[in-house]
C-alpha cells in the first residue's frame, strides 16, 4: 500500500496495515450476502433494528431450532461475503429463512410448480399483449410470430419494429432480472414490462449495449438486473430511461 506522508510516498508493509499477523479481507461471496440480506428482509421474525440485531438472530434462532452451534464472527462473515455456510447449514438456514435452498446458495430460481408456470407463463403472454396494445392505440399494425411468445412485430408510420417484450422476475429490495434472448439482438427493440401494482405497469427499453455491458451471459441468453430508484431505472453503471411514448421508437 502507498501511504502520503508530509509529501514523501512510502510504501506501508501488510503487516503495519492491517496489524501484525493480519491479513486484508477476502470478499469471496458479496452476491450470497446480497441474497442473505433480502431473504432476513423479507422474514418477519428476524429484526429489522440493527445490522447486529439479524446477526445475533440467525445464530440463537439456528441452535434453538436445529441444534447448530456457530459463533458470533462466522454468522458476521455471511453478511461480509467473507464466507458462506457449509452445505448443511445452508439447508438449515434457508429454512429458517423461509426461502429456497438452491436460491440462497446459487441465486437459482426456484422451480416453479405447474400452477406457478401456468401463471407467469399467462403473465409474460400479458405482458406482450400490452405492448401490442400500445402499438396499436398508437395507429400501429400488429403481427404475431408463431414460435416466439415474447415477439411481436409492429408497422408503424412506416417502419417495420420487431419488439421482445420481457417479463422481468421480481428479486426483492426494487430489482427485477430480466432474461432476453440473444437472438438478432442488434435487430430488435427489448422492452420490459415492469409491474408496480394492479393496472400499473412501467416500461423501459434495453438497448444491446446496454444488454451486453450489464448483463450476464446464459448460454443463449442474457441475464440484466434492473434496479430501480424512485422514478429512474439502473442496469449496471447504465442510466436507463422510461418509455414515455412510442414515438420515441418510430
Amino acid at each position: 500500500m502507498l501511504k502520503i506522508e508530509e509529501g514523501e510516498m512510502k510504501t506501508v508493509p501488510d503487516d503495519q496495515q492491517y496489524g501484525e499477523g493480519r491479513k486484508p479481507r477476502v470478499l469471496r461471496d458479496k452476491a450470497f450476502a446480497r441474497r442473505l440480506e433480502t431473504a432476513c428482509e423479507g422474514n418477519p421474525h428476524c429484526p429489522t433494528d440493527a445490522y447486529r440485531g439479524k446477526q445475533k438472530w440467525i445464530y440463537d434462532s439456528l441452535d434453538e431450532e436445529f441444534g447448530v452451534k456457530l459463533s458470533a464472527e462466522a454468522v458476521r462473515k455471511w453478511f461480509s461475503g467473507e464466507s458462506r455456510p457449509r452445505p448443511k447449514i445452508m439447508t438449515f438456514l434457508a429454512r429458517l429463512l423461509e426461502v429456497d435452498e438452491a436460491w440462497l446458495a446459487l441465486g437459482i430460481t426456484p422451480t416453479l410448480t405447474p400452477l406457478e408456470k401456468k401463471k407467469r407463463n399467462a403473465m409474460a403472454t400479458g405482458a406482450v399483449n400490452l405492448v401490442a396494445g400500445m402499438f396499436q392505440l398508437a395507429g400501429g399494425h400488429i403481427a404475431f410470430p408463431e414460435d416466439d411468445s415474447s415477439h411481436v412485430y409492429a408497422i408503424i408510420s412506416g417502419k417495420r419494429i420487431e419488439i421482445d417484450a420481457v417479463l422481468p422476475f421480481y428479486l426483492g429490495n426494487d430489482q427485477f432480472r430480466a432474461t432476453i434472448a440473444d437472438k438478432n439482438l442488434d435487430g430488435k427493440v427489448v422492452i420490459a414490462v415492469l409491474p408496480q401494482h394492479e393496472f400499473y405497469f412501467r416500461l423501459v427499453v434495453l438497448t444491446p449495449e446496454v444488454i451486453r455491458s450489464a448483463g450476464e451471459r446464459r448460454g443463449d441468453f442474457y441475464e440484466v438486473v434492473l434496479e430501480q430508484r424512485g422514478i429512474k431505472w439502473k442496469a449496471g453503471a447504465n442510466q436507463i430511461s422510461e418509455l414515455a411514448s412510442i414515438s420515441e421508437l418510430v
